[in-house]
């Protein structure tokens, strides 16, 4: 989802080497992409980014979901006409066994300068903790909620996704994953994630009711899902 202008905006930004001017974008590439903002006047750049989902746990005696990516939200103040640029790189989900990637955004030359963390992958038969966490015998979490059921549940973040509102986007907490049972055990239902507009990310397996929904979803006994940055620019 974009939003572009062919007149020149006080306020805006450019991808790679693209000339088109942005003043709303959603990036899901899991590689580096260059932001180049350029501002005429004062404005106000927001930023809600999520981590990448981790991946279930291992165990011969049951599978722990993973937790959903944490997500984090920043608005910049930019005081006066000039242009800034970085870099915005959006974490991939873990596969079993291991963390979603941290989605990050930085200057070029210096550490992440902002970064929502991915994920926990499931600990065996525990559940990964996250912005929501994995199941440990049940589902996985909601809208911040530990995972089901008990003390190997994974830990919620406890963020109510209500509160971070953007202008140009619809933020809405995806469904937890579903328990369900295997050969060796009990599976935990993956944390669920982040919708935006009321859709996930365009994976091929998007939408295994075991996995939870949303970007940033985690793992049952597939990979946790990708994260997501959403960025939108106005005159203050």
């Amino acid at each position: 989802t974009t939003t572009t202008t062919t007149s020149t905006p006080k306020c805006g930004f450019t991808i790679n080497d693209s000339p088109t001017i942005h003043q709303t974008y959603i990036f899901t590439e899991k590689t580096k992409t260059n932001v180049t903002v350029n501002a005429l006047r004062q404005c106000k750049l927001s930023i809600v980014a999520v981590g990448g989902g981790g991946g279930a746990g291992s165990d011969f005696g049951g599978y722990g979901g993973g937790g959903s990516g944490y997500v984090k939200r920043q608005d910049i103040q930019i005081l006066g006409a000039g242009t800034d640029y970085f870099r915005v790189k959006v974490g991939a989900g873990g596969k079993r066994g291991k963390n979603g990637k941290d989605t990050t955004i930085d200057w070029g030359l210096t550490a992440p300068y902002y970064t929502a963390k991915g994920g926990q992958k499931g600990e065996g038969v525990s559940g990964g903790a996250g912005y929501s966490g994995g199941g440990s015998d049940g589902d996985g979490g909601s809208d911040g909620a530990e995972g089901c059921c008990g003390s190997a549940s994974g830990e919620g973040s406890g963020l109510d996704l209500s509160s971070i509102q953007l202008e140009n986007f619809a933020l809405s907490a995806g469904a937890g994953g579903k328990k369900f049972l295997t050969a060796g055990g009990k599976q935990g239902g993956g944390g669920g994630g982040v919708l935006v507009d009321g859709e996930g990310p365009q994976d091929n397996d998007y939408g295994n009711e075991y996995n939870g929904q949303g970007y940033g979803a985690g793992g049952d006994y597939l990979a946790g899902y990708q994260g997501v940055v959403l960025m939108e620019i106005k005159a203050v």
